[in-house]
């Protein structure tokens, strides 16, 4: 066989893994989809939720292809992102009015509060990542999930629930990057 078509094959058989490699990232993503459910909860404008869906759809998508510690936290930091996903919409839900002051009394908090257990969550299972390289990608990209999926509850408390959030995301998650002895 000539050279040339050892190349042709090689680079072929490269192009068939890669389109494979996103066909699989693609359908493992299609999980998050659900997440426009959130869209029909009360005081949920459509238009934001949809594009914090679709942008964590495309970070799924990208941190699926990507793989490694990356691709490993998508589904814990998923379940992790659905704690304060589901508190601010709940406040809602129970009768809580949010065309008022006291909005900020409940919903703020709840996301607050959701996002510090998020962090816990995402911490403990990076905690099981043995190398530290490995456990830093791992909890950044779980922070990002838990961010963009917290992110389509919180809209419901504004700016000031989301940013909330995401620092007691970030706060409580924290504590994993020390290396472990």
């Amino acid at each position: 066989m000539a050279p040339a078509e050892m190349t042709s094959i090689r680079r072929r058989a490269r192009r068939a893994y890669e389109l494979g490699r996103l066909r699989w990232a693609l359908t493992r993503s299609l999980c998050v989809t659900p997440f426009l459910l959130a869209a029909l909860a009360p005081r949920q404008e459509l238009a934001t939720t949809a594009g914090a869906v679709a942008l964590l759809f495309a970070v799924a998508v990208a941190l699926s292809v990507y793989g490694r510690a990356a691709g490993r936290a998508l589904f814990p930091a998923l379940a992790a992102g659905l704690v304060p996903l589901i508190a601010p919409i709940s406040m809602c839900v129970l009768g809580h009015a949010c065309d008022s002051a006291r909005c900020m009394s409940l919903c703020l908090p709840a996301c607050c509060i959701g996002g510090l257990i998020a962090g816990a969550i995402v911490a403990a299972r990076a905690r099981q990542e043995t190398d530290l390289d490995e456990r830093r990608l791992f909890l950044g990209a779980a922070c990002v999930i838990v961010a963009l999926t917290g992110a389509v509850g919180c809209t419901v408390a504004g700016a000031a629930g989301v940013l909330g959030m995401m620092g007691a995301t970030l706060l409580a998650s924290a504590p994993a990057l020390r290396p472990t002895t």
